[in-house]
């Protein structure tokens, strides 16, 4: 009926989820806790990450050497990007820290490094920020003068919450187990499951589904190498750890 609350638009799940590659009774899953502001594709081999907190880091440079004009960043703590305000070209680390602080908060970053351009320059995410998962900022060249402006943002450390789920990526990770579905969190590690688009809009949980036995095909799994196989206790069943079938008991 035209004009009811039956016209509202419904959220349904939007994204991608892993399955095991045969009826397989004995696949066991467990529910994980994850870092904020993270975007992870079904499949992919995450574990438990230390005990202990680790905060953000990324190392920002100014290359191209500028010789004059003004800079900003843009950082993404919650979901909302905050830019600073304009920086010159040369803007010493102190300076750097106070356009941050200015739109962060004092006692949530620092920034050390020598007065640029083209000198690195090393930004901690601490206090309210203190071990979350920043995305990398950016920053806007287009006012600076002089030679060919440009920016590297290596993301030098994610920052990782105590206890939470991270990606896998060759590090030393304890009950390492294979995401469900597709996810997107945020600052305050809520869970959404699906794509970006079902953000803020869908359900929160706490919790994403992941597995840690069962048998799939290595093709629909994203990380997974032959240092997680051994750490899973896995075993081929055919082929290899990019195009094959898995055991991990």
């Amino acid at each position: 009926m035209p004009g009811s609350a039956l016209d509202a638009v419904v959220n349904r799940f939007t994204g991608k989820r892993l399955v095991t590659c045969y009826p397989c009774p004995n696949a066991r899953k467990i529910n994980a806790n994850f870092g904020p502001n993270l975007t992870i594709a079904s499949g992919t081999v995450v574990g438990q990450a230390a005990s202990v907190s680790v905060n953000d880091v990324q190392t920002m440079t100014l290359t191209g050497t500028p010789t004059g004009g003004t800079f900003t960043i843009t950082v993404t703590p919650y979901g909302n990007p905050l830019t600073t305000a304009a920086l010159a070209y040369n803007a010493t680390a102190a300076q750097i820290q106070a356009a941050l602080v200015a739109i962060l908060g004092t006692g949530n970053v620092t920034v050390t490094g020598t007065t640029g351009p083209g000198t690195a320059q090393t930004i901690t995410f601490v206090g309210a920020l203190k071990a979350m998962t920043i995305p990398p900022m950016t920053v806007s060249v287009a006012a600076l003068t002089g030679g060919t402006p440009a920016y590297t943002m290596v993301h030098t450390t994610p920052g990782v919450s105590p206890n939470g789920y991270i990606v896998y990526a060759g590090t030393a990770l304890v009950g390492l187990g294979f995401l469900e579905y597709d996810i997107v969190t945020d600052a305050a590690g809520n869970v959404f499951l699906g794509s970006q688009a079902s953000m803020p809009h869908g359900e929160s949980q706490t919790y994403a589904p992941v597995y840690i036995s069962g048998d799939f095909d290595t093709r629909d799994l994203t990380g997974f190498d032959a240092t997680a196989l051994a750490a899973m206790f896995g075993n081929l069943l055919n082929g290899t750890v990019t195009a094959g079938v898995v055991h991990i008991p």
